[in-house]
């Protein structure tokens, strides 16, 4: 277990926001602030990191679906349905400026580089990427890619390549950060929900929710490098070799009518389900910090932490709330270890580590 870390979380309180969906929320550290969207209220709710309590509301401008927030340009940038990112100061909790994208672009989730000053949107209803200057605020080029991209990788730390899952196309866009140029375009399973780079293995890992599978690409020359099929309906993946010493991804399935999903661990060598972790029936997201997993739960409104090293739950919480199954992320840390998890019903639970 993380030393930082209590095994057990107990409910503290619960707030209210504005009215979902609550496509993401995130954290300031430099302001100990937590950042929630309010899709249909068009603001974004901005909380006390200790006790919970709303500071700011902040009007949009439209309807926020993605949150990249930069404490060390203080800014924050928000992508809204009707073709726009905004531009909020994160100390002044103000909108400054909106840049507006193509007509019918539709943006969604962002890829955000900003050591080199650049902000990958992805247009989920334009089938492009367009690329912003994150300094200048600049609209630098609309690059074409598959239909309805859904995330891309990586965030933060380059690797020379953007890669870009397309949920609507069943492939992955691969696009050269310095040209701006479609270096190839490489067919994974059907509906790839999610990516992630798998540094430790030189590889990229698509999340195929259409038909249960991975698919592992070579960041070197955008080569198949295996599938693996897992009966689950996979959404979130993490490669796990960093914190736990074993080649291993982490699945989260989502789950459905015929299945509880929950969350299996596939051996990177050999592409197969190693292990299976029985966690929460029908998992709406999770988090993790270091090696210990969060996972929540929507059916059984229920919170399991689980030690990723000993593959197994350590503790349980419940759950007042339905937290909400549409976010890109639904939980984060802020202060004090304190977790704060958005949910359905247009409130935020704060839970902290017991005694």
């Amino acid at each position: 277990m993380s030393e930082a870390l209590s095994p057990s979380l107990a409910e503290v309180t619960t707030v209210d926001v504005g009215a979902g969906p609550h496509g993401h929320l995130t954290y300031s550290a430099a302001t100990d602030k937590v950042w929630v969207l309010n899709g249909k209220a068009g603001t974004i709710s901005v909380l006390d990191g200790g006790d919970g309590d709303v500071e700011h509301t902040i009007e949009v401008g439209g309807t926020p679906r993605h949150i990249i927030l930069d404490d060390r340009s203080d800014r924050a940038y928000v992508t809204l349905a009707e073709d726009a990112v905004a531009v909020v100061g994160v100390r002044k909790a103000e909108l400054e400026s909106t840049v507006s994208l193509p007509s019918g672009s539709g943006p969604g989730a962002m890829v955000p580089l900003l050591d080199t000053n650049r902000l990958y949107v992805l247009n989920n209803g334009g089938s492009s990427v367009s690329v912003l200057d994150a300094d200048t605020l600049r609209l630098l080029a609309t690059v074409p890619v598959g239909r309805q991209p859904a995330w891309g990788q990586p965030h933060k730390k380059s690797c020379g390549k953007i890669h870009v899952a397309n949920e609507g196309s069943d492939d992955v866009t691969v696009i050269d950060e310095s040209t701006g140029q479609v270096l190839a375009t490489v067919g994974v399973g059907k509906g790839p929900a999610r990516n992630a780079v798998y540094r430790e293995r030189d590889a990229m890992y698509t999340a195929n929710l259409g038909d249960n599978t991975l698919t592992g690409i070579s960041l070197q020359d955008e080569s198949v490098v295996g599938t693996a099929h897992v009966d689950i309906d996979p959404f979130r993946l993490v490669p796990a070799e960093k914190k736990t010493g074993r080649p291993e991804i982490w699945v989260l399935g989502r789950g459905d009518e015929r299945s509880p999903g929950g969350v299996v661990v596939v051996d990177s060598t050999t592409h197969t389900v190693s292990h299976t972790v029985e966690t929460v029936d029908r998992p709406a997201n999770w988090l993790f910090d270091g090696a210990i997993a969060h996972v929540v739960g929507t059916s059984s409104r229920e919170l399991a932490v689980v030690d990723a090293q000993a593959m197994a739950v350590v503790s349980t919480t419940p759950l007042s709330h339905d937290p909400d199954l549409s976010a890109l992320s639904n939980m984060v840390f802020a202060s004090d270890h304190r977790l704060f998890l958005v949910n359905s019903d247009d409130t935020v639970t704060i839970l902290a580590p017991s005694a």
